[in-house]
């Protein structure tokens, strides 16, 4: 018979005197037990303390009788409060990718979750741009056991990306960023597969669409680029992400998943008929030097990369699926822009 004990995903708090139990740090992110009577208290204290057979908890509490604790039992494994050793062996099997798979229990169960992330090494993800963002999105889906990733970049390491393009070292400069990215990558995880395409994307024929996901970092030229990657992965039916950002802003998502929600081109037509204009004037010193802020950069980079993470896993509804959010950096606020899908639309309608 398994033995059982609680979630050690979550922290456990038990409230005597109001009755409850609680499985996580915050009431909003928690499991309440409300009410919880002495003998279900009692239960759980138990088997917070060392794993237990179900059969030896009968003996322990032994005012209730045995099908009450069954029942208890059954219902605290369904709501994961609970969990059997077999389940924490199938989130262990993977040493170096537990922790993840022990995140993403907290959403599914144990199977599921460790099932989840297994298939995340058949995954593929295309990189446009190998800078501050997406370098940093590559080295987050290959440690989190995406197996394969094709990496699109044409520059070179300069000494001015060293601040904030944390795949690159001095050993690095002057190499194509492609290759100093692969290398890198490989370092980290040996088992993934890194393709290569040092180039620069000058229409929609030059975008990767062959994967199962596109993140775009790549920001010039503009609005070009957008307009390319969508075309591009529309007609390919091929999911896809941007993020960058704007002086002080982290610009996040929208994801595009073709066929399910709105492309760019019905983003851009809500833009216009919402403020006149979906475009931004041209600067007039359009050779400048952008300003970048590493710890911007890795936290636009942190949280596209969580969101393909929660796409390609099914945890959850991404939160810029068909949305774009924007992240002040000095307010630590956020502008939310959500866009429909339009019937009648060039690109995907």
């Amino acid at each position: 018979m398994p033995r059982i004990q609680v979630n050690p995903a979550f922290p456990l708090f038990i409230d005597d005197a109001a009755e409850r139990v609680r499985l996580g740090d915050f009431p909003p992110t928690g499991r309440v037990l409300e009410p919880a009577p002495p003998p279900l208290r009692r239960l759980i204290r138990l088997c917070a303390q060392t794993p237990v057979e179900q059969s030896e908890l009968y003996a322990l509490i032994g005012d209730v009788a045995p099908r009450e604790i069954d029942a208890a039992v059954e219902r605290l494994l369904a709501e994961r409060i609970l969990v059997t050793d077999a389940d924490l062996d199938t989130l262990a099997a993977d040493a170096g990718l537990s922790r993840l798979a022990l995140w993403l229990s907290m959403f599914h169960p144990a199977g599921q979750a460790a099932a989840a992330l297994g298939g995340l090494a058949g995954r593929h993800v295309a990189v446009l741009g190998a800078g501050a963002i997406g370098g940093q999105v590559a080295l987050h889906l290959a440690t989190s056991g995406v197996g394969r990733l094709t990496i699109l970049d044409d520059d070179r390491v300069e000494l001015s990306n060293l601040h904030r393009q944390h795949l690159y070292t001095p050993r690095d400069l002057g190499e194509p960023k492609t290759a100093a990215a692969a290398r890198t990558l490989r370092e980290h995880c040996p088992d993934v597969e890194v393709r290569q395409a040092g180039r620069r994307i000058t229409g929609p024929e030059d975008v990767i669409t062959d994967a199962d996901l596109v993140v775009n970092t790549v920001d010039t030229p503009q609005p070009h680029i957008r307009r390319w990657v969508n075309l591009a992965c529309v007609r390919a039916g091929t999911p896809f992400v941007t993020g960058g950002f704007n002086q002080h802003v982290g610009l996040l998502g929208p994801l595009v998943v073709p066929g399910k929600t709105g492309c760019l081109a019905c983003q851009e037509r809500g833009l216009a008929a919402r403020y006149g204009t979906a475009e931004l004037p041209v600067s007039d010193n359009p050779g400048r030097t952008i300003p970048s802020f590493g710890p911007l950069c890795g936290i636009v980079s942190g949280m596209l990369a969580a969101e393909v993470v929660r796409y390609l896993t099914g945890t959850g509804e991404p939160a810029i699926e068909g949305r774009s959010v924007w992240l002040d950096l000095l307010t630590l606020t956020t502008t939310t822009r959500d866009f429909d899908r339009l019937d009648d639309c060039e690109i995907c309608g």
